[in-house]
């Protein structure tokens, strides 16, 4: 054979294999392209996914922030009971500056959360004998206390004749009052 010959042959069996390899490989490297494409852009998803959890925790972060002088407010505005004590004395004295007679009746803690929008309460029955508008400054203050509270039951009634004997004078009223205070939750 001559040199030319053996150059040809040489050459076309390299196309060949070289054109074999090519096809066997080439598809076998565009589907691990494809693969790679694919994972790389399911990155980027998750990416930018992870990214707006992170600005949505930040931003939630700065609103509670904003929010918590409130949050703080609001819990200190529920009563504990270990502040029970202080709180009868507070309405003793709320009764004395108002110039009202005062009598605690009952106090029952009240458990039904249900009725009471979640909120667990104690529960204060009272009694003023006073003026009128004597009683009305005993609600305002009342109302304005630092603690959440709400009157469940507000009778008055005219007491009558003179009973200054007892303490009652002529033209003053009896006041019912069913006072809830609610309970830290």
């Amino acid at each position: 054979m001559n040199i030319k010959k053996k150059f040809y042959v040489t050459l076309s069996v390299f196309v060949v294999i070289f054109a074999a390899v090519v096809f066997i490989l080439f598809p076998y490297l565009l589907s691990k392209i494809q693969d790679s494409s694919q994972k790389l852009a399911k990155s980027k998803e998750e990416f930018a996914a992870l990214q707006k959890k992170e600005q949505n925790i930040a931003d939630l972060e700065k609103k509670y922030q904003q929010v918590k002088p409130g949050i703080d407010e609001i819990d200190a505005s529920f009563i504990s009971r270990d502040a029970t004590p202080a709180l009868i004395v507070s309405l003793e004295n709320l009764a004395r500056q108002t110039n009202n007679q005062y009598e605690l009746r009952q106090i029952a803690e009240y458990n039904d959360a249900i009725q009471n929008n979640g909120l667990n309460s104690i529960n204060f029955q009272i009694s003023l004998i006073g003026s009128f508008p004597n009683m009305l400054e005993f609600v305002a203050y009342l109302e304005n206390m630092p603690y959440l509270n709400e009157i469940d039951i507000f009778q008055i009634q005219r007491m009558g004749s003179d009973r200054s004997d007892q303490g009652i004078g002529k033209g003053e009223i009896g006041t019912n009052l069913n006072i809830k205070f609610f309970e830290s939750p």
